[in-house]
């Protein structure tokens, strides 16, 4: 009887680090999907980005100024500044020239 409820206390303690383990597993899971998902929000930004660098570049811009103002956003969006990105998704997404000519936000 004695091996009986050693077997049922290993089987406890064994099931328990599993239940702990899973535990950790899903924390895990969860952190890889949002660095999947940050990933995945850099990879669609740099392809904004170069839409609007390449219509930039093919005088999509009225003038200089113009041109300037938006490579400067551009700048400041690559380096990190969440508004300049929300400037310049604002401005260019529901743009239909530049959704045109660019080929940008076709599936959206």
């Amino acid at each position: 009887m004695k091996n009986f409820q050693n077997l049922k206390n290993e089987r406890e303690t064994v099931a328990n680090i599993r239940d702990s383990k899973a535990k950790e597993v899903e924390i895990l899971n969860k952190y890889l999907w949002d660095i999947d998902k940050k990933i995945q929000g850099i990879k669609d930004n740099e392809i904004f980005f170069s839409k609007i660098q390449e219509a930039l570049e093919i005088g999509w811009a009225s003038n200089d100024d113009e041109k300037n103002h938006w490579l400067k956003l551009l700048t400041e969006a690559r380096n990190g500044n969440e508004g300049s990105l929300i400037l310049l998704r604002a401005e260019f997404k529901y743009n239909e020239s530049f959704k045109k000519e660019t080929g940008a936000f076709k599936n959206d």
